[in-house]
């Protein structure tokens, strides 16, 4: 059959050889051949005549790599493609709307020329005198010979049909432009003179959706929201408008519970949206963080298995934040029950490594505890080297940092500096430094355990415990 790769070589060629659709046959066989390269999904959507067949492809694509920017800039474009395919499939020519104003417009100044005809000619020789029930005119009353003035008589009828065709005309300027504000406009103002003309009606709809569209990508979304309400005033129904202004609705909701620190209800609203639409606007880091700060918000509230659960949330929309995944290792290390066995025996050693800030500790040949850890910044390494606890002290202080360290083990010296394994420290306001931070580097030089996680280090460990530091 071919991997991938090849299928998708084989349509590189196709293209370059002019064979469109021996390209998109070359490309949907890469991707029967994996569904899951993203590269192959894009090549497929672009090679579609159909732009909802491709938002199909790129939706797919954004699933698998929700921070590809190449599928979440094709998703803008084959959106609007949609909606201009909407417009052209309904709207007819520009001359078959001109002849038909022009058409009802003359048929009404026929109307208009005879009804004045016919009542010139039953027209009395004189206007009738007041009934007794009447109030006498203020002004003179008519001679004989007088009549009333006739009705006016359409004569702007050109006048409106020339305004007609060129409305359309600056409409169909406007579409090709894509200046999707002016085709809205000008749209709303052709169909005052056909009001019940289906496809003008629709081509309403679609200026302001394209409108709206184009609005979300500026990040305007009130305007975006007006926009979308716009259509909706023409068309109730309408199936695209609808799920879209869904999807917005719903972000905006998000967005008003983000800003009040609500975590929990923007969480539920923005995920709402990721399941619509996983690459829209900045709903994925508007996510991630609103899970994040949910789990920092249940854990200092003691609700472990809560904030577990949102930190697993933050990393499944990022797995690379080494944040979110610092906290959930750290809560499920936690959770976890010991597993029953005989207790280990041993020499104690502690291993410390660098490339993937985590403490193994050993007692003989068993892992008795696998904790994450910070460890020193870039210009403030961790040294690297086979060390052993030299001093504990409950609660030590540095005079340097002005902050205390507690269950404080010193491992190495450092020039007059002495550096050592501690729990989080803690600011004379009372504030803890680095909390939410393990996992990164980001220490003066020690290394940094969770507090529950370095006191329970600071009763296991004896002084002389080997302590092993390597990337």
């Amino acid at each position: 059959m071919g991997s991938s790769s090849d299928w998708q070589q084989r349509g590189r060629q196709a293209l370059a050889r002019g064979d469109q659709a021996g390209a998109r046959s070359a490309f949907a066989r890469a991707v029967d051949a994996d569904p899951n390269d993203v590269d192959a999904l894009l090549m497929l959507a672009s090679q579609s005549d159909d732009a909802r067949e491709s938002l199909r492809h790129v939706s797919q694509a954004l699933t698998l790599e929700p921070r590809n920017d190449a599928a979440r800039a094709a998703l803008r474009r084959y959106r609007a493609q949609a909606a201009r395919d909407a417009g052209r499939r309904t709207a007819p020519p520009a001359y078959i709307i001109q002849f038909s104003i022009a058409l009802c417009l003359c048929m009404a100044a026929i109307s208009a020329g005879a009804a004045l005809f016919l009542w010139q000619s039953a027209a009395p020789a004189a206007a009738p005198a007041p009934a007794a029930t009447e109030t006498p005119a203020p002004t003179r009353a008519p001679t004989a010979t007088a009549r009333p003035s006739p009705p006016p008589q359409p004569s702007a009828t050109v006048n409106y049909a020339d305004r007609a065709a060129a409305l359309l005309k600056e409409l169909d300027t406007a579409w090709a432009q894509e200046d999707w504000q002016r085709a809205a406009q000008l749209a709303a103002q052709a169909r005052v003179f056909q009001p019940a003309d289906a496809t003008l009606k629709q081509k309403v709809v679609s200026a302001y959706f394209n409108y709206a569209v184009s609005l979300l990508d500026s990040g305007d979304t009130t305007r975006a929201l007006w926009a979308f309400d716009q259509a909706l005033e023409i068309q109730p129904n309408e199936p695209q408008v609808v799920g879209e202004r869904t999807v917005l609705v719903n972000y905006i909701a998000g967005i008003e519970q983000y800003n009040l620190r609500n975590w929990a209800g923007a969480a539920q609203w923005l995920a709402r949206v990721y399941a619509s639409d996983a690459g829209y606007l900045d709903t994925r880091e508007l996510l991630y963080r609103a899970y994040f700060n949910q789990g920092a918000a249940l854990k200092a509230r003691n609700d472990l298995n809560g904030a577990l659960k949102a930190f697993q949330s933050a990393v499944d929309m990022d797995n690379e934040a080494i944040e979110a995944r610092g906290e959930a290792a750290q809560l499920r290390a936690l959770l976890t029950p010991p597993t029953p066995t005989l207790a280990p025996n041993g020499p104690k050693r502690i291993d410390v490594n660098l490339k993937i800030q985590r403490m193994l500790v050993y007692q003989g040949q068993t892992v008795v505890y696998n904790w994450v850890i910070s460890t020193g910044e870039p210009g403030r390494p961790t040294i690297p080297g086979n060390f052993k606890i030299l001093d504990k002290i409950p609660m030590a202080y540095s005079n340097i940092w002005k902050l205390s360290m507690p269950y404080w083990m010193g491992i190495y010296w450092a020039g007059t500096v002495e550096n050592g394994i501690h729990a989080l420290p803690i600011l004379r306001s009372g504030n803890i430094l680095w909390a939410g931070f393990l996992g990164r580097r980001v220490s003066f030089g020690c290394v940094i355990l969770d507090t529950a996680n370095s006191k329970t280090l600071f009763n296991w460990a004896d002084i002389g415990t080997p302590v092993t530091i390597h990337n």
